[in-house]
């Protein structure tokens, strides 16, 4: 029967008369004071204890290790024993007998064993050292033939200085340089842009001449490039009233030149009525404005403009009030009423604000999904109403989102009647079971907490009573 259940904890005042131990043959274990003075656990393939005045006894077999001098081990069969270093001496106690492990005879065949191995290497260390040997011969053989080398390069050595030596090859070489300079060509080849020809630089002379108007003097052995006069007139060409012409030829000189008159008049004609022209020379055109049109001429620059009288300017539109546009023309002011105003009832396809917003009355959402995307969130209300749209009785809690919509969640389960948690539960989701309840503490010592109230009489909840002593509810 589920009942509130008391809990020993550390602190807890427990008197028991006796404690009921499951698989004991003696079926219980008792002790003077409420402390245990003797244990007896009997049963198959268990270990009998007892607590005697050095401590626990034990019997039976066992495996593993063990730590201690093994002063009291009997009966000890071991198939092998390890140590790392002889030198230590280790001894094993087996029934009476103990045995001292020293190692002496263990060296002494190691000893024979090194010393007939070293004899096998001592014979393969003598092949290898006659092998060496071999080996050192064949590069004194080879020092000898080097050495045979070296000497041949001397003797070259000695012949190429014997042949710079002799002075008579060195005098052939130098006649024979002379005798070639002696039959270099005199000739120089000359190409024009069209035609070819070549000089005897020793009987022959180069000569410079002009044509299509170049000279080519001579003087002081320059040669100077120099364009032969015209019939064109030296002068300036070209007026105020007149433009100068100029006829080339093929080569690019100047054959002609002269002026040609241009008009120096001006004629002008308006949009509606009136001509004129106007001599470029003597006049000045003047732009003037009428009707209120304005002109000014500044750098180079023709502005026209409108005059303040009887004309459009100074105009603009603003909003004095909601649904009023208010439009200012030549400084006379025009409310427009668009017929929207402060106490209508609007209805708008969509809403975008893009400033703070102040709602001042009640706000209604009806839509599918209010999605908040600030960064804190502050609520005035003490308690916040969840599941008001909802049928009694029903479910529902808060998801803390852990990616796409889906998290941890704390729920409220009618059916259950308790508080419970549930580590995966979509934002989306109808319903929803606790896969683990919440435990409640009721404190008897607080008047608000009724310990006797069915509301908490669930698995898992603690009751604390008046003497600070713990109790499960199972």
């Amino acid at each position: 029967m589920a009942q509130w259940k008391k809990v020993i904890v550390s602190g807890s005042s427990a008197n028991l008369a006796n404690l009921q131990v499951d698989s004991l043959s003696s079926g219980v274990v008792t002790g003077a004071s409420g402390n245990l003075t003797t244990t007896a656990i009997n049963g198959t393939g268990n270990i009998l204890a007892t607590t005697g005045a050095t401590g626990v006894v034990l019997s039976g077999s066992f495996s593993g290790s063990y730590i201690g001098d093994g002063s009291g081990l009997t009966g000890v069969l071991a198939s092998s024993i390890e140590f790392a270093d002889v030198l230590n001496k280790p001894t094993l106690v087996s029934g009476s007998v103990q045995i001292d492990i020293t190692g002496t005879d263990g060296y002494s065949t190691f000893s024979s064993s090194l010393a007939s191995d070293i004899a096998t290497n001592a014979s393969d260390i003598l092949s290898v050292s006659g092998a060496l040997a071999s080996d050192v011969a064949g590069l004194v053989a080879d020092s000898g033939s080097f050495s045979t080398r070296v000497t041949a390069l001397e003797s070259f050595s000695s012949s190429l200085n014997d042949a710079f030596a002799t002075d008579v090859e060195l005098a052939a070489v130098s006649q024979s340089f002379e005798n070639t300079i002696a039959n270099l060509s005199q000739t120089i080849s000359i190409s024009g842009s069209s035609g070819n020809d070549s000089i005897d630089l020793k009987t022959e002379s180069l000569t410079f001449s002009g044509s299509q108007g170049i000279s080519t003097p001579v003087t002081d052995g320059n040669v100077e490039i120099k364009l032969n006069n015209t019939t064109v007139t030296a002068g300036s060409y070209g007026s105020a009233t007149a433009i100068p012409t100029f006829t080339v030829d093929a080569q690019g000189r100047l054959t002609a030149a002269g002026t040609a008159n241009v008009s120096s008049t001006l004629n002008i004609s308006g949009s509606t009525s009136g001509n004129d022209s106007v001599s470029l020379i003597s006049d000045a055109l003047t732009f003037e404005g009428t009707g209120g049109i304005t002109a000014d001429v500044t750098d180079n620059k023709i502005s026209f403009g409108t005059a303040a009288s009887g004309f459009v300017s100074g105009s603009s539109f603003s909003s004095p009030s909601q649904g009023t546009v208010r439009a200012t023309i030549n400084g006379v002011q025009t409310d427009v009423d668009t017929g929207l105003q402060t106490t209508d009832s609007v209805t708008f396809a969509g809403l975008t604000v893009t400033a703070n917003a102040i709602i001042q009355g009640d706000l209604t959402v009806q839509g599918t999904t209010t999605t908040l995307q600030t960064t804190n969130t502050a609520i005035t209300d003490k308690f916040v109403l969840l599941n008001s749209g909802s049928a009694n009785p029903d479910e529902g809690g808060i998801i803390i989102d852990e990616g796409s919509g889906t998290g941890h969640a704390f729920i409220y389960d009618a059916g259950d009647g308790r508080f419970g948690v549930n580590q995966s539960v979509s934002s989306t989701a109808t319903t929803a079971n606790s896969e683990a309840y919440l435990a409640l503490v009721i404190d008897q010592d607080n008047v608000a907490h009724d310990v006797d109230d069915a509301e908490y009489h669930k698995r898992g909840n603690i009751k604390i009573d008046s003497n600070d002593d713990v109790f499960i509810y199972t």
